[in-house]
């Protein structure tokens, strides 16, 4: 019988594991029995390729989100080189060359396609604060009408057909088909206020994998916060899952709060690190690069719209923000002589950063370049390896920019930023949003450029540390998708 090599079995669970006191919200088998370690083999024959759903991928007008579907793609071909794999996510058409050789398709499950859509529009008219509500009740009655359609299924299938409208149709079917759903890596799967909710239309996809059994996997994310109304939803996305992956630290308590095992709790990275820089750049971005006048530091800001949910006049600090940015990239340009530009991170509309950006250097007294070009990930992260200092909103083009050796000094708005600079031991450089202070700012920017050498060698032994912990956590997921794919063969033989 021939045995297939996935990966390492040392970091992965096991059935023990599950078993060890710990409740199985699924009421389903764990994924993760195996056979033989680092092998995973078909009990009634010759393994077949791993059927795998990724979804919530976003879309790649987000050089963050591409840079984390592709870096978790690169790790599926290493460990699973014959695995087929299925891509959900928003404009598909924009990822065709960067996932040659996959399936793409559109996401699923959208705030207008959710059942009880009508029922949520109807609440958020009446009353706001009944938004969250309405949610959890949408996600929970998701998972009972799913289970509704498995069983007619299996009696009619005439008749289960007719249950679901068609953007359900579609997602239980490539559930189904799976043998495993992971959920890509990034920070989705969260709140910003107590009425946000679309986390939980976009977790439409791993609720289904817990309502069918289908094995379940969290890549490197961020977890929370999660108001206490909608614990229940998370719990059954979240507490559905066979494996959760952390990319930070300060998402722990949130898990435990949601109530998954600790043993199918692990710690990971962002696997934006494993980016690997382009080996060129495109020629209107070395051009826009050699325009830049002077010869002082190179500096660049990577900025994004932002409403300020929580404060009291939200337009006025967004005002703010922008004045206080500007007056930084101004104070760096009289104290140090930097040459600012402006890079665009997400072209998504309605706002992108490109709009951000122009309206900042708006308000600069000094000249400034905006790099408005077209780029990967991997053109993203080698232009940013060119410049003296990165100075960003966006945590995935600070992320892209260390992975290349620049300095970053970060604005935060979530658990991600502190999570991440405080694992580099870097937290001196991030600043909160909300208050951002130019004064502050640029006196950052400044002992940045001042202790750049020490900051680089800082990335340089960091970094692949985090990307050795990105690595294994890709382990453990090949792992857990070869023993699922060894389970769903053996069932189909049965069948």
């Amino acid at each position: 019988m021939k045995a297939v090599r996935v990966c390492s079995w040392a970091a992965a669970p096991t059935t023990t594991d599950y078993h060890r006191g710990h409740a199985n919200p699924t009421g389903r088998r764990p994924a993760s029995s195996v056979s033989a370690p680092g092998t995973w083999r078909s009990p009634m024959g010759a393994p077949r390729p791993a059927r795998v759903l990724v979804t919530c991928c976003n879309t790649f007008q987000n050089k963050g989100d591409a840079a984390l579907t592709l870096a978790l793609d690169g790790e599926l071909r290493r460990l699973l080189p014959d695995a087929e794999v299925t891509y959900s996510l928003r404009a598909p058409r924009l990822a065709r060359e960067e996932l040659a050789g996959r399936r793409l398709i559109p996401q699923f499950v959208t705030r207008d396609t959710a059942p009880g859509a009508r029922l949520a529009a109807l609440a958020a008219r009446l009353d706001p604060r009944l938004i969250p509500a309405v949610a959890v009740l949408q996600a929970q009655v998701l998972v009972r009408w799913i289970r509704a359609w498995a069983w007619v299924d299996g009696h009619s299938s005439r008749l289960a057909a007719r249950m679901l409208p068609g953007a359900l149709r579609t997602l239980v079917r490539e559930v189904r088909a799976a043998d495993c759903v992971v959920a890509a890596p990034g920070g989705y799967l969260l709140t910003v206020t107590a009425a946000d909710v679309g986390w939980i239309h976009a977790a439409a996809p791993l609720i289904a994998a817990g309502a069918l059994g289908v094995p379940l996997v969290l890549a490197a994310m961020t977890i929370g916060p999660i108001p206490d109304v909608q614990l229940p939803a998370a719990r059954l996305a979240i507490g559905a899952a066979d494996l959760v992956l952390l990319r930070e630290g300060r998402s722990a308590p949130w898990v435990e709060r949601i109530g998954v095992p600790a043993s199918r709790v692990g710690m990971s990275a962002d696997m934006a690190w494993l980016t690997e820089p382009a080996a060129e750049l495109p020629e209107a971005a070395t051009a826009a690069l050699a325009a830049v006048p002077g010869d002082g530091p190179l500096v660049a800001f990577a900025v994004r719209d932002f409403g300020f949910p929580h404060a009291a006049d939200p337009a006025a600090a967004r005002d703010a923000y922008l004045d206080a940015l500007a007056g930084a990239a101004d104070r760096l340009v009289e104290r140090r002589g930097i040459r600012p530009l402006f890079v665009s991170q997400v072209v998504a509309p309605p706002v992108t950063d490109t709009d951000v950006a122009r309206q900042v250097m708006a308000r600069m007294r000094h000249a400034a370049t905006l790099v408005d070009v077209p780029l990967t990930a991997r053109e993203a992260s080698a232009l940013y390896g060119r410049l003296d200092l990165l100075i960003g909103v966006r945590m995935h083009a600070g992320i892209l920019a260390m992975a290349a050796g620049t300095p970053f000094v970060g604005i935060g708005y979530g658990i991600k930023h502190a999570g991440t600079m405080s694992d580099l031991g870097l937290g001196r450089y991030l600043t909160a949003i909300d208050g951002l202070d130019a004064a502050w700012l640029s006196e950052a920017a400044e002992a940045a450029l001042d202790d750049a050498p020490a900051l680089r060698a800082t990335l340089a032994t960091r970094v692949p540390e985090l990307q050795a912990r990105a690595r294994a956590g890709s382990e453990r997921i090949a792992a857990l998708i070869g023993t699922a794919t060894a389970r769903a063969q053996a069932r189909d033989r049965r069948s």
